[in-house]
């Protein structure tokens, strides 16, 4: 049966959702049963009890709880109901002791890409788990996919008639005044649009730059293209970590990429300071930037209309900027002058003293991307198109230091997120994704925290408490926020107490630990997505096609039909939905953001939302303790070749700017999320090869050996001066350089 003679049987009706559902945790943990795991080896790896302290968080509604909790015993190979028991007798012995211990099994996959783990299963005749990892990856593949399209068709090339007709108006407003201060500010503007220009067209540092500012135009470039560290700005004065330059997930394929990463990033790290007191020059310069915005025209449009296309874009996708703009400058020079003032107007000592005043009223930045010392105020200051802040960066940035205080923990062992900050000792330099899914409301999150120290500074467990607040508020409107925000509401579910009608493998404590690989790994996922566009957090400085076959004789009689394929998705319904809505909210949207509407782009994302219905559906079937319909198990028996269809984008060869290619879809990727200096360290997030689960399930009154994917994970510190793309990160993984499995996911994996 066809994928679209399949999904005309699913119901597109979207469902209304509610993201109102508070946030949940638990204190009490299933734990491994006796004999499970040895004691040494569970305390090895934080698996003994911790207690949790005080955490006020409300348990979660979850569903029905008609059905009665299944019961296990051990199973062996006898007891399945697998017709290829040819498989099963190949399954290793030590993933057998781990199936009738556990319940399942992880093991690593030969496979690059999820789909291929799926694809084999089928063409094994093995039964299909239907994991929320293997959705969540669609969604990254779905999210990625359309950013880049968007980039490559439309962002791109606003962004170089933007910085091209910036650059027009800074010079022409240089050559038209007579003032000197007015000249002076507005040709340092010209040297700033030249620089994004230049980095835009690829120009290399030696070439001939054609401005009064030419040799600190040079420089700067130079030290944007060697992205090796921390360096004084030639243009701006101020210190700048130009490691964060170096091209980095989606941005390495190709010159065009590249070039507006740096270009992009260059528009968004770069700061007009507000100062408590004059002299006022970078607030005169932002002030004529707005002036330009307002007055410029391109291509028969106002300038401004075309910031606020690419704004809206990355407000959609990623979130809002926490940094004034050229709006909010224009907005304060309507108020204060009441209409729009003359570049002469504006750099008079008089009026620039209230300009500043009202400045400095503003809302300040949530999230410090930028080196400073604990005895320095907070920077801030006007952006461009300031780099977004995103919900997770505003929980985590507050499990840096000097926001949380000193170690306070053992001084013989210190933990991963450990930095000696003089003089109060040893400072939280890094957060970890741990960090994210405590706040979330995992406790299993939590505990490995504690068990590993991460846990053991001043203030720590206060400032967690606030994170889990600000979450719980913003979460329960998701759907109005950002799709970032929206895909962190669509992991939420995995990390609470599990429901008491599930089958008894999802309620023990080694499930709870996969489904904090799978938050973590999606969460991974997103932010290597985003990775240009998200403000990162600083802690404070101390001082394919369908088969051919040949032609053979056709036999007498048809052979008789395979027996159905049983199907089981993992229970969390929740998660299916809301990405669902997620999918169902991006393609209206796509149509409303400025920018030409694209059949095909939507065509991919309804067939996305018909496979989380899907899923959706099935999954509150097993959760009531029903059997899921036949149409459905048709579908998910599917699932190698459905997700393949979803993410195959064949009608985009068009695209001038080139953003596909063959290594899309491979499943290891790496982000670097938040920087320590004085390590000179960045926290990297990875995801490795795709794992391979196998789980002891009932289908229609028998047990069977299913199989689906899974997310490995890990994150580790690295040199800044190195910070890693995917095509290093996957190197190191064949190579044997580097293992992508946490120590706490590692028991797990036979």
């Amino acid at each position: 049966m066809s994928w679209f003679s399949i999904t005309g049987k699913i119901c597109l009706v979207p469902l209304l959702l509610t993201f109102a559902s508070p946030l949940r945790g638990d204190n009490g943990q299933g734990q491994f049963s006796q004999g499970q795991m040895p004691q040494g080896q569970a305390a090895q790896q934080g698996l003994q009890q911790v207690p949790m302290g005080q955490q006020a968080v409300p348990p979660y509604q979850g569903y029905s709880r008609a059905r009665r909790p299944a019961t296990e015993g051990r199973y062996s190979v006898s007891d399945l109901a697998n017709t290829n028991t040819k498989h099963l007798a190949r399954v290793p012995a030590a993933q057998w002791s781990a199936i009738e211990t556990h319940g399942f099994v992880l093991t690593r996959s030969n496979s690059y890409r999820l789909r291929q783990v799926y694809s084999g299963s089928k063409a094994a005749e093995r039964p299909i788990l239907v994991t929320t990892d293997a959705v969540l990856h669609v969604a990254h593949l779905l999210f990625d996919f359309y950013f880049r399209y968007l980039e490559a068709a439309y962002l791109i090339d606003d962004l170089k008639d933007l910085s091209t007709a910036m650059l027009s108006a800074s010079v022409e407003c240089a050559d038209q005044t007579s003032d000197p201060g007015v000249r002076a500010a507005a040709m340092a503007n010209s040297a700033y649009f030249y620089v994004a220009k230049l980095l835009l067209l690829g120009k290399n540092p030696e070439v001939d730059v054609p401005h009064p500012m030419s040799e600190k135009i040079r420089k700067e470039l130079e030290l944007v293209r060697a992205a090796s560290g921390p360096g004084a700005s030639p243009l701006f004065g101020h210190a700048e970590d130009y490691s964060q330059f170096r091209p980095r997930g989606h941005y390495t394929r190709n010159e065009t990429f590249q070039n507006y990463f740096r270009a992009m990033l260059w528009l968004g790290r770069i700061s007009f300071p507000v100062r408590d007191e004059g002299p006022y020059e970078p607030l005169g310069r932002v002030a004529l930037i707005g002036l330009d915005l307002a007055r410029v025209r391109i291509k028969n449009q106002p300038a401004l209309r075309v910031w606020r296309r690419i704004d809206a874009v990355l407000n959609f996708f990623v979130g809002s900027s926490d940094d004034p703009t050229p709006e909010a400058m224009l907005q304060l020079l309507q108020r204060e002058r009441g209409g729009l003032p003359t570049p002469e107007e504006v750099l008079a000592a008089p009026f620039l003293g209230r300009l500043a005043k009202a400045a400095r009223a503003l809302p300040r930045a949530a999230i410090l991307d930028t080196r400073r010392r604990a005895d320095e105020p907070r920077p801030e200051g006007f952006r461009f198109l300031g780099s977004r802040t995103t919900l997770d960066n505003v929980v985590l940035q507050r499990l840096l230091y000097d926001e949380v205080g000193r170690y306070l923990g053992p001084p013989d062992r210190l933990p991963e997120t450990a930095v000696p900050k003089p003089p109060i000792g040893i400072g939280r330099g890094f957060f970890r994704g741990l960090d994210l899914m405590a706040a979330l409301g995992s406790t299993e999150a939590l505990a490995l925290l504690d068990g590993d120290l991460d846990t053991g500074y001043d203030r720590y467990r206060e400032n967690l408490q606030f994170g889990m607040q600000q979450l719980r508020s913003r979460l329960e409107r998701a759907g109005q926020e950002s799709l970032f925000a929206h895909m962190l509401s669509a992991i939420q579910p995995l990390l609470g107490r599990p429901a008491a009608t599930l089958e008894r493998v999802f309620q023990g404590r080694g499930w709870q630990r996969k489904l904090v690989a799978t938050a973590c790994g999606s969460w991974t996922e997103l932010r290597h997505d985003t990775t240009l566009y998200v403000k990162q957090p600083y802690s404070t400085m101390s001082q394919s096609a369908m088969s051919a076959f040949g032609k053979s004789r056709m036999p007498e009689s048809p052979p008789p039909p395979p027996p159905p394929l049983p199907v089981y998705v993992e229970p969390f319904p929740e998660v299916f939905a809301r990405l669902a809505t997620l999918g169902e909210r991006f393609a209206g949207k796509l149509e409303t953001l400025g920018l030409p509407g694209d059949r095909a782009s939507t065509g991919n994302l309804e067939r996305f939302v018909a496979l989380c219905r899907c899923a959706e559906r099935a999954a509150r079937e097993e959760v009531a303790g029903r059997f899921i319909s036949e149409d459905d198990r048709k579908v998910l028996e599917e699932f190698g070749a459905v997700i393949a269809g979803i993410t195959s984008f064949r009608h985009y060869a068009d695209v001038h700017h080139p953003f596909r290619g063959e290594d899309d879809d491979k499943m290891a990727i790496v982000a670097d999320v938040c920087t320590d200096l004085d390590a000179r360290e960045a926290m990297e997030e990875a995801t490795g090869w795709p794992l391979l689960v196998r789980v002891v399930l009932p289908f229609r009154g028998r047990r069977y050996l299913f199989e689906g994917a899974a997310y490995s994970y890990t994150e580790f510190r690295h040199p800044i001066d190195d910070r890693l793309t995917d095509e290093k990160w996957r190197q190191m993984l064949d190579r044997g350089q580097k293992e992508a499995v946490e120590p706490w996911l590692a028991p797990l994996i036979k």
